[in-house]
């Protein structure tokens, strides 16, 4: 049993507890590339005396063309946390991108994401996955921000004075996810892909970042009411039917299930009204039972329950039978719900 949501007013007091889930995230290699450039050069075919060479330059750190752009990003793994389903926008921190070119092209940078962050069956829209950038040193076009896609999203397009650059610069480069309602609970990862591409060499060099968040697991209960009031009666008087109705959230994928009590017996200083003369029904079930101190389950979630999109919802009438020659007085009790993790009905 992973958490045990208690609920109760005047008639009900309602409280919960939230269990935890343990967060690992993967990461992915960077790819870098680094060559030499081969030039063979050959000189005067009249005379035998200059003959041919051929000249191996040295690395020059860049790509496969020699002439070539340098690209990464650090870090490589950003976490948004361990937060509630309910929680809504989340930011990362930051990754510096650092690039440098000496190809004379005009290169640019881009992101994309293949695929949403998932936790098994579950996930979320990439699209509520924004990027956010700036820039401190280049001179070329910005975009400051945008959502993920699957395409690729141009962030920055080089001026033509860092076709050949003496230095790198650099970007920040951060994530915000907004969170969508009553998310399942696990542990979600995806891969965003930055590039540096040059336009005309095609040249390409791409880092890999990993996105993870561990959505808690969370139960939420609600009752219409605070309190049931049955009215003036006479002994040997049956009371009206009063009824709530009692809304459930879950997103732990498991069962559950509610069961109520009464904290006593209804009582008026040393005066009782005996258990069996309290009635409940569960109208969505016909369920009935008497109102005692040890619990009942009123209540146990459907399959499609165990992750609710909306709340689960129930409701519940309530009357008492009173004795005849029941003693004058205000009789009264506390009600106690208690919503369930149900791990052996898995």
């Amino acid at each position: 049993m992973r958490g045990d949501l208690r609920s109760g007013l005047f008639i009900f007091i309602f409280f919960f507890s939230i269990g935890t889930l343990i967060c690992t995230p993967s990461v992915y290699p960077a790819e870098y590339q680094r060559g030499l450039r081969a030039v063979v050069e050959v000189l005067g075919v009249e005379s035998e005396s200059e003959g041919s060479r051929i000249v191996i330059l040295e690395d020059t750190g860049y790509g496969e063309t020699g002439y070539g752009i340098s690209f990464s990003a650090r870090p490589t793994s950003l976490d948004f946390g361990s937060v509630e389903p309910d929680y809504g926008l989340v930011a990362s921190d930051e990754v510096t991108l650092s690039c440098q070119s000496n190809n004379d092209n005009p290169w640019e940078l881009y992101l994309q994401c293949f695929d949403p962050l998932s936790s098994g069956i579950y996930s979320m829209p990439i699209e509520n996955i924004r990027w956010n950038t700036t820039t401190g040193d280049g001179s070329g076009s910005v975009t400051s921000e945008g959502a993920l896609q699957t395409t690729q999203s141009t962030f920055y397009e080089c001026s033509p004075s860092e076709w050949i650059m003496s230095h790198a610069i650099s970007f920040n480069l951060s994530f915000t996810l907004d969170i969508p309602p009553n998310q399942a609970a696990g542990n979600y990862t995806t891969t965003v892909v930055v590039g540096m591409v040059d336009r005309y060499a095609r040249d390409r060099e791409l880092e890999y970042i990993t996105l993870s968040i561990e959505i808690l697991p969370k139960l939420t209960m609600e009752i219409s009411k605070d309190t049931i009031e049955f009215g003036d009666l006479d002994p040997g008087d049956k009371t009206p039917t009063r009824t709530i109705t009692v809304s459930c959230s879950a997103n732990n994928n498991t069962p559950w299930s509610v069961s109520l009590e009464a904290a006593s017996e209804l009582s008026s200083g040393t005066y009782v009204i005996p258990s069996p003369n309290f009635r409940l029904k569960v109208e969505e079930s016909g369920y009935g039972s008497s109102v005692g101190t040890n619990p009942v389950t009123v209540y146990r979630a459907a399959s499609d329950e165990y992750v609710t999109q909306s709340p689960a919802q129930f409701d519940m009438s309530f009357y008492v039978d009173v004795p005849e020659a029941q003693p004058k007085g205000n009789y009264e009790t506390v009600l106690i719900f208690t919503m369930t993790e149900d791990a052996e009905r898995r």
